[in-house]
């Protein structure tokens, strides 16, 4: 909804909106969605009709979406980047070598010649 609302909206604007827009879509509760946008529609409706009407439209799709967890999206991509510089790596220069050679690994040799 964010994204869409900038088509509308000219480039000097869209920080402005957006920080008007955020108290709508981390609102606690749909009565609280309700009175943030109206402050948005108060201040941006005369310039951007299109915007309020987008929202107003779309309203009953994006209330569910208020239901869900508000946390910043960028901690869990800092966690995942987290766990993956503690997974265990082999020693340094072991990457280098072909596989049958690293330590604890199994040679296997497949036979050319398949009997069924």
């Amino acid at each position: 909804m964010l994204r869409h609302s900038f088509r509308y909206a000219s480039r000097k604007d869209w920080s402005a909106i957006a920080k008007d827009l955020k108290p709508v879509y981390t609102a606690p509760s749909e009565q609280a969605a309700l009175d943030r946008f109206a402050e948005f529609s108060e201040k941006w409706e005369a310039r951007y009709p299109a915007i309020v009407r987008l929202w107003t439209n779309a309203w009953a799709e994006f209330v569910p979406f208020l239901q869900f967890d508000t946390g910043d999206s960028h901690d869990h991509l800092h966690d995942q980047r987290h766990r993956e510089h503690q997974r265990a790596h082999p020693p340094r220069g072991e990457r280098s070598r072909p596989l049958p050679q690293r330590a604890g690994c199994l040679e296997v040799r497949l036979s050319r010649n398949h009997e069924s």
